[in-house]
């Protein structure tokens, strides 16, 4: 039993711990948290996240998880719908406080957030999203901003 407990505190000491260390300097590096002229609290927001994804004719569905500033762990949803014009690509992270909406306009790496639900109402914010998706169905993200709580 010690020896399996042993294994899993190394696993989550070379897995995770880098993750949450990429998140926190992230976050160091942007604005600190303050409050706007209309009262609302601006924080920075970073995270990292994957999955794996499936594309269709229709479009791509993205479902996994990741690491965020001000939210922890939580599981992060995505689509994009194949249009003409294109559609922007619309994701989801579903946190324990929770969701918050983001889009990011077709072939940008920029990302606005519009909102979401509980602790997120209201929500606006935006930053840099990156998404790498590999051949085999899996993919990454990186994200860094700041989110403007209502």
């Amino acid at each position: 039993m010690l020896r399996k407990l042993t294994i899993a505190l190394m696993v989550l000491t070379v897995t995770v711990l880098p993750l949450m260390a990429t998140c926190v300097l992230t976050a160091d590096a942007a604005q600190p948290a303050a409050y706007n002229t209309c009262g609302h609290l601006t924080v920075p927001f970073a995270g990292v996240f994957s999955g794996k994804y499936v594309a269709e004719p229709g479009g791509t569905t993205y479902d996994g998880t990741g690491f965020f500033t001000y939210c922890g762990w939580s599981k992060v949803e995505g689509s994009q719908i194949v249009t003409y014009p294109p559609a922007p690509y619309q994701m989801t992270i579903k946190t324990v406080k929770g969701d918050i909406s983001l889009s990011v306009p077709f072939s940008s790496s920029i990302y606005h957030i519009n909102g979401g639900t509980g602790r997120f109402v209201g929500a606006s914010g935006s930053g840099h999203l990156s998404l790498h998706q590999s051949a085999h169905g899996t993919f990454t993200g990186y994200l860094d901003g700041t989110i403007v709580l209502a």
